[in-house]
């Protein structure tokens, strides 16, 4: 299902439809323990929602958690959403946790540029035309 408000604005930078005030009442707590988990194992990792819930356009109960994180050991990563899928199971389908390291997301190199634009292109927006945005870190809520 597309966001309505997503698109690119007159000045030519990406309008997305992602924002905290769109998640869902289902899925709020989900979203903050999933963030407090991530905190928790990786204080110093960011977090990034994305998908249908980050733009309030979720089913409960069908829609998957999308969430981004860098700095999270992937092995760390895959525990994290075995435990939250089963904790909120029958609320979400799934809390998936995407990984990269740091320098291979918010590095300098043309690597890193790359992967921020694969992630907007892919993962904060479903237009094949829209190449990158400014999605910002969640903290911990």
């Amino acid at each position: 299902m597309l966001d309505p408000l997503e698109g690119v604005a007159v000045d030519g930078t990406i309008v997305t439809g992602a924002s905290r005030t769109r998640v869902g009442s289902a899925y709020q707590d989900v979203v903050a323990d999933t963030v407090a988990a991530i905190m928790d194992a990786e204080p110093q990792a960011s977090v990034y929602l994305y998908g249908s819930v980050s733009t309030g356009q979720a089913i409960p109960a069908l829609s998957d958690v999308d969430v981004l994180t860098v700095g999270l050991d992937p092995r760390t990563a895959v525990g994290l959403s075995a435990d939250l899928s089963r904790q909120f199971h029958g609320r979400c389908r799934g809390v998936e946790l995407s990984v990269m390291a740091g320098e291979e997301f918010l590095g300098a190199s043309a690597r890193a540029y790359g992967n921020r634009v694969s992630f907007v292109t892919i993962a904060c927006s479903w237009r094949a035309q829209i190449m990158r945005a400014a999605c910002r870190p969640l903290q911990r809520m």
